[in-house]
Protein backbone atom coordinates (compact mmCIF):
# COMPACT_ATOMS: atom_id res chain seq x y z
CA UNK A 1 0.00 0.00 0.00
CA UNK A 2 1.44 3.33 -1.17
CA UNK A 3 4.68 1.46 -1.88
CA UNK A 4 6.75 0.91 -4.98
CA UNK A 5 5.80 -2.70 -5.81
CA UNK A 6 2.82 -4.14 -7.64
CA UNK A 7 2.26 -7.89 -7.28
CA UNK A 8 0.21 -9.86 -9.80
CA UNK A 9 -0.38 -13.34 -11.20
CA UNK A 10 0.60 -14.18 -14.77
CA UNK A 11 1.05 -17.26 -16.93
CA UNK A 12 4.53 -18.54 -17.56
CA UNK A 13 5.49 -21.32 -19.95
CA UNK A 14 3.87 -22.43 -23.20
CA UNK A 15 0.26 -21.22 -22.84
CA UNK A 16 -0.73 -22.46 -26.33
CA UNK A 17 0.42 -25.99 -25.52
CA UNK A 18 -1.30 -25.92 -22.13
CA UNK A 19 2.02 -26.26 -20.32
CA UNK A 20 2.08 -23.32 -17.98
CA UNK A 21 1.54 -22.24 -14.40
CA UNK A 22 0.32 -19.07 -12.75
CA UNK A 23 3.28 -17.46 -11.00
CA UNK A 24 3.60 -14.37 -8.84
CA UNK A 25 5.37 -11.46 -10.51
CA UNK A 26 6.67 -8.25 -8.96
CA UNK A 27 6.88 -4.98 -10.87
CA UNK A 28 8.54 -1.80 -9.61
CA UNK A 29 6.21 1.06 -10.57
CA UNK A 30 9.06 3.58 -10.38
CA UNK A 31 10.90 1.84 -13.23
CA UNK A 32 8.09 1.59 -15.82
CA UNK A 33 10.49 0.40 -18.51
CA UNK A 34 11.81 -2.35 -16.26
CA UNK A 35 10.82 -5.99 -16.54
CA UNK A 36 8.56 -7.76 -14.06
CA UNK A 37 10.32 -10.35 -11.92
CA UNK A 38 8.94 -13.87 -11.53
CA UNK A 39 9.51 -14.60 -7.83
CA UNK A 40 7.92 -18.08 -7.67
CA UNK A 41 9.49 -19.48 -10.86
CA UNK A 42 7.27 -22.59 -11.21
CA UNK A 43 8.66 -23.93 -7.93
CA UNK A 44 5.37 -24.18 -6.03
CA UNK A 45 2.81 -25.49 -8.49
CA UNK A 46 -0.35 -23.62 -9.34
CA UNK A 47 -1.11 -20.45 -7.35
CA UNK A 48 -4.67 -19.11 -7.49
CA UNK A 49 -6.08 -15.61 -7.14
CA UNK A 50 -7.17 -15.77 -3.52
CA UNK A 51 -3.94 -17.36 -2.31
CA UNK A 52 -1.48 -14.48 -2.40
CA UNK A 53 -1.20 -10.99 -0.93
CA UNK A 54 1.39 -8.23 -0.63
CA UNK A 55 1.94 -6.29 2.59
CA UNK A 56 2.40 -2.55 3.08
CA UNK A 57 6.12 -3.35 3.43
CA UNK A 58 6.21 -5.11 0.05
CA UNK A 59 6.50 -8.66 1.45
CA UNK A 60 4.57 -11.38 -0.41
CA UNK A 61 2.61 -14.17 1.26
CA UNK A 62 1.11 -17.02 -0.77
CA UNK A 63 -0.21 -20.56 -0.56
CA UNK A 64 0.42 -23.59 -2.75
CA UNK A 65 -2.30 -26.25 -2.63
CA UNK A 66 -0.82 -28.80 -5.03
CA UNK A 67 2.96 -28.38 -4.84
CA UNK A 68 5.41 -30.55 -6.78
CA UNK A 69 7.34 -33.37 -5.12
CA UNK A 70 9.68 -32.17 -2.40
CA UNK A 71 7.70 -29.00 -1.63
CA UNK A 72 5.36 -28.90 1.36
CA UNK A 73 1.78 -27.72 1.05
CA UNK A 74 1.14 -24.53 2.99
CA UNK A 75 1.58 -20.77 3.27
CA UNK A 76 4.95 -19.25 2.31
CA UNK A 77 6.58 -15.86 2.76
CA UNK A 78 8.91 -14.12 0.28
CA UNK A 79 10.31 -10.90 1.84
CA UNK A 80 10.85 -7.91 -0.45
CA UNK A 81 14.59 -8.23 0.21
CA UNK A 82 14.55 -11.42 -1.90
CA UNK A 83 12.90 -10.01 -5.03
CA UNK A 84 16.06 -9.28 -7.00
CA UNK A 85 17.84 -12.52 -6.18
CA UNK A 86 18.25 -15.21 -8.83
CA UNK A 87 16.00 -17.57 -6.84
CA UNK A 88 14.00 -15.66 -4.21
CA UNK A 89 13.92 -17.59 -0.95
CA UNK A 90 10.47 -18.63 0.32
CA UNK A 91 9.94 -19.58 3.97
CA UNK A 92 7.15 -21.90 5.09
CA UNK A 93 4.92 -20.00 7.54
CA UNK A 94 2.03 -22.42 8.10
CA UNK A 95 1.86 -26.06 7.02
CA UNK A 96 -1.32 -27.21 5.20
CA UNK A 97 -2.80 -23.69 5.32
CA UNK A 98 -4.23 -21.51 2.56
CA UNK A 99 -6.10 -18.24 1.85
CA UNK A 100 -3.47 -15.95 3.42
CA UNK A 101 -4.18 -12.25 3.89
CA UNK A 102 -1.97 -9.58 5.45
CA UNK A 103 -3.16 -7.48 8.35
CA UNK A 104 -2.68 -3.71 7.88
CA UNK A 105 0.37 -3.62 10.16
CA UNK A 106 2.35 -5.78 7.71
CA UNK A 107 3.49 -7.97 10.62
CA UNK A 108 0.63 -10.46 10.97
CA UNK A 109 -1.15 -12.77 8.53
CA UNK A 110 -4.63 -14.30 8.64
CA UNK A 111 -5.15 -17.70 7.01
CA UNK A 112 -7.21 -20.89 7.10
CA UNK A 113 -5.79 -24.15 8.35
CA UNK A 114 -7.97 -27.30 8.50
CA UNK A 115 -11.04 -25.07 8.05
CA UNK A 116 -10.20 -22.91 11.09
CA UNK A 117 -9.14 -19.26 10.99
CA UNK A 118 -5.83 -18.14 12.49
CA UNK A 119 -3.90 -14.88 12.82
CA UNK A 120 -0.14 -15.35 13.10
CA UNK A 121 2.69 -12.91 13.82
CA UNK A 122 5.38 -13.56 11.21
CA UNK A 123 8.41 -12.67 13.32
CA UNK A 124 7.52 -14.84 16.34
CA UNK A 125 5.17 -17.49 14.93
CA UNK A 126 2.68 -16.70 17.72
CA UNK A 127 -0.91 -17.51 16.74
CA UNK A 128 -4.37 -16.34 17.68
CA UNK A 129 -6.95 -19.09 17.05
CA UNK A 130 -10.52 -18.10 16.24
CA UNK A 131 -13.11 -20.61 17.39
CA UNK A 132 -14.86 -20.51 14.03
CA UNK A 133 -15.08 -22.50 10.84
CA UNK A 134 -14.77 -20.17 7.86
CA UNK A 135 -12.94 -19.03 4.75
CA UNK A 136 -11.40 -15.93 3.16
CA UNK A 137 -10.42 -14.04 6.36
CA UNK A 138 -9.80 -10.37 5.55
CA UNK A 139 -9.00 -7.65 8.07
CA UNK A 140 -10.33 -4.08 7.90
CA UNK A 141 -7.91 -1.22 7.10
CA UNK A 142 -7.94 -0.02 10.72
CA UNK A 143 -7.13 -3.51 12.00
CA UNK A 144 -10.21 -3.68 14.22
CA UNK A 145 -12.41 -6.16 12.37
CA UNK A 146 -12.09 -9.35 10.37
CA UNK A 147 -14.64 -10.56 7.86
CA UNK A 148 -15.00 -14.32 7.25
CA UNK A 149 -17.12 -16.29 4.79
CA UNK A 150 -19.12 -19.14 6.26
CA UNK A 151 -19.07 -21.79 3.55
CA UNK A 152 -21.06 -24.83 2.57
CA UNK A 153 -19.29 -27.01 -0.02
CA UNK A 154 -17.21 -23.99 -1.04
CA UNK A 155 -20.18 -21.67 -1.51
CA UNK A 156 -20.45 -18.72 0.90
CA UNK A 157 -23.93 -18.58 2.43
CA UNK A 158 -23.15 -16.20 5.29
CA UNK A 159 -20.69 -13.35 5.83
CA UNK A 160 -19.58 -12.84 9.42
CA UNK A 161 -17.62 -10.01 10.99
CA UNK A 162 -15.53 -10.41 14.15
CA UNK A 163 -13.88 -7.98 16.53
CA UNK A 164 -10.11 -8.50 16.68
CA UNK A 165 -10.17 -7.01 20.19
CA UNK A 166 -12.68 -9.40 21.76
CA UNK A 167 -12.45 -12.21 19.13
CA UNK A 168 -16.25 -12.31 19.17
CA UNK A 169 -18.85 -12.27 16.38
CA UNK A 170 -20.45 -8.82 16.10
CA UNK A 171 -22.67 -9.17 13.01
CA UNK A 172 -23.54 -11.41 10.05
CA UNK A 173 -25.38 -11.12 6.75
CA UNK A 174 -26.54 -13.55 4.08
CA UNK A 175 -25.83 -12.77 0.39
CA UNK A 176 -28.89 -12.70 -1.85
CA UNK A 177 -27.75 -16.08 -3.24
CA UNK A 178 -24.92 -18.49 -2.58
CA UNK A 179 -21.61 -17.35 -4.03
CA UNK A 180 -18.42 -19.16 -4.98
CA UNK A 181 -16.06 -16.25 -4.27
CA UNK A 182 -12.55 -15.44 -5.41
CA UNK A 183 -12.01 -13.03 -2.50
CA UNK A 184 -13.21 -10.40 -0.08
CA UNK A 185 -11.89 -6.86 -0.12
CA UNK A 186 -12.42 -3.97 2.31
CA UNK A 187 -12.67 -0.45 0.93
CA UNK A 188 -9.82 1.80 2.20
CA UNK A 189 -12.26 3.71 4.45
CA UNK A 190 -13.56 0.50 6.04
CA UNK A 191 -17.14 1.32 5.03
CA UNK A 192 -17.69 -1.58 2.60
CA UNK A 193 -16.81 -5.22 2.23
CA UNK A 194 -16.89 -6.42 -1.39
CA UNK A 195 -17.27 -10.05 -2.39
CA UNK A 196 -16.28 -11.12 -5.91
CA UNK A 197 -18.18 -14.04 -7.38
CA UNK A 198 -16.18 -16.54 -9.42
CA UNK A 199 -18.97 -17.32 -11.91
CA UNK A 200 -19.67 -14.28 -14.07
CA UNK A 201 -17.22 -12.17 -12.09
CA UNK A 202 -19.96 -10.28 -10.30
CA UNK A 203 -19.09 -8.04 -7.35
CA UNK A 204 -21.34 -7.45 -4.34
CA UNK A 205 -20.76 -4.70 -1.77
CA UNK A 206 -21.91 -5.04 1.84
CA UNK A 207 -21.92 -1.62 3.55
CA UNK A 208 -20.67 -1.74 7.14
CA UNK A 209 -21.81 0.93 9.60
CA UNK A 210 -18.85 1.43 11.92
CA UNK A 211 -20.97 3.39 14.42
CA UNK A 212 -23.52 0.61 14.97
CA UNK A 213 -21.11 -2.15 13.86
CA UNK A 214 -23.84 -3.60 11.65
CA UNK A 215 -24.06 -4.60 7.99
CA UNK A 216 -26.53 -2.80 5.76
CA UNK A 217 -28.32 -4.08 2.66
CA UNK A 218 -26.25 -5.67 -0.12
CA UNK A 219 -25.70 -3.52 -3.22
CA UNK A 220 -24.21 -4.14 -6.66
CA UNK A 221 -20.63 -3.04 -7.25
CA UNK A 222 -18.69 -2.64 -10.52
CA UNK A 223 -21.79 -4.00 -12.20
CA UNK A 224 -21.35 -2.17 -15.52
CA UNK A 225 -18.02 -3.71 -16.46
CA UNK A 226 -15.84 -2.27 -19.20
CA UNK A 227 -16.85 -2.41 -22.88
CA UNK A 228 -19.52 -5.00 -22.00
CA UNK A 229 -16.91 -7.26 -20.41
CA UNK A 230 -17.03 -8.17 -16.71
CA UNK A 231 -14.32 -6.82 -14.43
CA UNK A 232 -12.32 -9.92 -13.56
CA UNK A 233 -10.35 -8.53 -10.65
CA UNK A 234 -9.59 -5.12 -9.17
CA UNK A 235 -7.83 -3.38 -6.31
CA UNK A 236 -8.66 -0.19 -4.47
CA UNK A 237 -6.78 2.95 -5.41
CA UNK A 238 -5.45 5.31 -2.76
CA UNK A 239 -5.00 9.05 -2.48
CA UNK A 240 -4.33 10.67 -5.84
CA UNK A 241 -6.40 8.58 -8.27
CA UNK A 242 -9.96 9.57 -9.16
CA UNK A 243 -12.30 8.87 -12.11
CA UNK A 244 -13.33 11.88 -14.18
CA UNK A 245 -16.69 12.23 -15.90
CA UNK A 246 -17.26 13.28 -18.60
CA UNK A 247 -13.95 11.92 -19.81
CA UNK A 248 -13.30 14.71 -22.34
CA UNK A 249 -13.49 17.56 -19.79
CA UNK A 250 -11.31 18.15 -16.77
CA UNK A 251 -11.38 21.19 -14.49
CA UNK A 252 -8.72 21.58 -11.83
CA UNK A 253 -6.83 24.25 -9.93
CA UNK A 254 -3.81 25.75 -11.67
CA UNK A 255 -1.85 25.63 -8.41
CA UNK A 256 -2.48 21.89 -8.17
CA UNK A 257 -1.15 21.34 -11.70
CA UNK A 258 2.02 23.31 -10.89
CA UNK A 259 2.62 21.09 -7.87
Amino acid sequence: KNGKYIAFLAHSGDVAAGKYLLNIYIWNKYTPDGQAVNITQNRFGEIVERDFDISKNGDVIFACKHPPDGVKKGVYLIPHTEFLKAEPRATLVALSANQPSWLPDGEKVAFVEHHKVYVQTIATGKRVIFDIIGNYPTVSPDGRYMVVGRSFFGSVNQIEIYSLTTLRLIDKIEPTHYVFPTDFKWSPDGAHVVLTRLVGREHYAFPFDRRTRKFRTQVEFLDQGIFDNPIVTYDWTHVGAYPVEPTDRLTTLWGKIKQ
